[in-house]
């Protein structure tokens, strides 16, 4: 092939993969749109609280001193808000649609969530309850994670077989997995056990 010619195709290739097809095409969608990380609208707000855990069970606490007591808007207070809302909704409109492209909008939830969390400190009268009820949560949550995976520990050593079809049956078809897995569970099975008993250990407390 002629030199000017390779080099045409190579900007060419370049101008379909890196223009059409990682920017406007993840943006716009459309039949010709194969590249993957398609969802719905609301799928970043789930993707950021799910990314932002485990403070995103401070929410609650925020939601409700933010709407009893909201903050006096000043400039700063603006420029966050106008930080967190203009990126959540401009990475919602695209086609293709990734958690990570949310990592420059944790500085702005952090903060805000930062100044109500403090606010809620500061005043606790209105948040106590939530905070209550917060703690209770995360207690059973805990108490049943660390549960649910002493019963998959035991099941790795001693239902091999049935721990396979557990893993089969929640989609993941890697076939060396659970065997892997149990392998690594066999060599550090003290640590293996020290992990959920621990959970439960700070959970009861």
């Amino acid at each position: 092939m002629v030199p000017w010619r390779r080099r045409s195709r190579a900007v060419g290739d370049f101008f379909r993969k890196q223009i059409l097809t990682e920017n406007l095409l993840r943006f716009s969608g459309g039949p010709d749109f194969h590249e993957g990380h398609a969802h719905r609208f609301y799928y970043m707000e789930l993707a950021l609280m799910a990314g932002f855990m485990p403070w995103t069970i401070l929410m609650p606490i925020a939601a409700v001193q933010s709407t009893w007591k909201p903050r006096i808007l000043e400039p700063r207070l603006k420029y966050v808000l106008v930080w967190f809302a203009t990126v959540l909704i401009f990475y919602n409109f695209p086609q293709s649609k990734r958690g990570v492209y949310l990592l420059c909008l944790y500085p702005a939830f952090a903060t805000l969530l930062a100044l109500y969390v403090r606010d809620s400190i500061a005043g606790p009268d209105l948040s106590r309850g939530w905070v209550r009820g917060l703690s209770r949560l995360s207690g059973a949550v805990l108490m049943l994670t660390g549960a649910t995976c002493l019963i998959v520990l035991w099941m790795l050593v001693a239902r091999e077989d049935q721990a396979a079809a557990l893993v089969t049956a929640v989609g993941l078809r890697a076939p060396t997995f659970v065997p892997t897995l149990s392998s690594v569970i066999g060599e550090h099975w003290l640590f293996a056990a020290l992990m959920p008993l621990a959970l439960e250990t700070v959970a009861s407390c």
